[in-house]
């Protein structure tokens, strides 16, 4: 008897890793799935039994060795995406991500992701726009996700500050009087 869970996640892998010259709907992947040998579909099989078992034995809190939280914090940054443009122009990201530590230590903001205070202080990454006199900041809940970019403008002193949504990390980044 196969394991459902197995045999979704080898399907998964099956599609994935197929050079599909049009991605096809969920049905037909089932029929191209079906149509495979049993040799190929138990090899996904195995790659997915791999997969599942490599991730049942990771913490609950994922880590890596270049981001683990510093003393004090219990939550560390699993996402370390950064948008590559904002308006068209490139980004310089300096550093990697760091916790935002407020001077006085106790004032956590409000996260609008939760509608609660953090968990505890958000992390932050800051980069300058090519091409612009524009620095960008970006503050990021390591709870629940949710990331602000603040971009100051040197040529006219004004701050701005925006809510990220999935489109502003395309290839093109964030484009200006798209909604985020």
């Amino acid at each position: 008897m196969i394991d459902e869970r197995l045999e979704r996640a080898a399907i998964t892998l099956f599609k994935e890793s197929t050079n599909w010259a049009k991605t096809p709907d969920r049905d037909m992947v089932l029929h191209l799935w079906n149509m495979q040998m049993e040799a190929i579909r138990d090899s996904f099989r195995a790659k997915a039994r791999a997969v599942m078992v490599e991730l049942d034995r990771q913490p609950e809190t994922p880590a890596d060795a270049g981001n683990t939280p510093p003393e004090g914090l219990k939550y560390i940054l699993t996402d370390l995406s950064v948008p590559v443009a904002w308006d068209g122009h490139n980004i310089t990201w300096k550093g990697e991500w760091t916790p935002a530590f407020p001077l006085d230590h106790t004032t956590i903001p409000q996260c609008p992701g939760l509608g609660l205070p953090h968990r505890e202080h958000p992390w932050r990454r800051q980069g300058w726009i090519r091409d612009t006199s524009t620095t960008i900041l970006l503050e990021r809940c390591a709870y629940c996700g949710h990331t602000t970019a603040t971009t100051l403008s040197v040529e006219d002193a004004n701050e701005r500050t925006w809510e990220l949504d999935e489109s502003d990390y395309g290839p093109y980044g964030s484009i200006e009087g798209e909604e985020s």
